[in-house]
């Protein structure tokens, strides 16, 4: 009876990169950039119903603030499911860090913090999208 010893070779492939077409990442970064503006008017509607309420504790304000955070969720999924790996490195950067600053925003107001936080979100929020929105020129 013969026994087959096992092999001792031992081949790996080092990953590569996968590469895009230029028309590949014109196209993925126009697509991630619609995006970025589609989802503007959602989220202007429901932070605006949101800040309607100096009074959180108020029933409407607990219901806007509802609306606020699962709008915010769908869009932000929207918004990166639209980002694919075609997308152009400075548009990913963008989308990540506009992402970053929705989620912060909607925790704080989830948690709600002090308007002078709010402030500060809602500006870093104001300015990762205006850093996205000149990634997408």
């Amino acid at each position: 009876m013969n026994r087959l010893e096992p092999s001792t070779t031992v081949t790996t492939m080092a990953p590569t990169s996968p590469r895009y077409s230029e028309s590949q990442i014109n196209e993925a970064k126009n697509v991630a950039c619609q995006a970025s503006l589609t989802i503007d008017g959602p989220l202007t509607t429901v932070q605006q119903a949101l800040a309607a309420f100096p009074d959180r504790t108020l029933p409407e304000a607990m219901d806007a603030l509802a609306r606020y955070q699962s709008v915010t969720i769908v869009e932000i999924e929207y918004l990166k499911s639209q980002t694919g790996p075609a997308t152009p490195e400075p548009v990913k950067a963008g989308v990540a860090k506009y992402v970053a600053a929705l989620l912060a925003e909607v925790d704080g107001a989830t948690r709600g913090l002090a308007d002078s936080e709010m402030n500060v979100r809602v500006g870093e929020t104001k300015a990762a999208g205006e850093a996205l929105a000149a990634a997408c020129k």
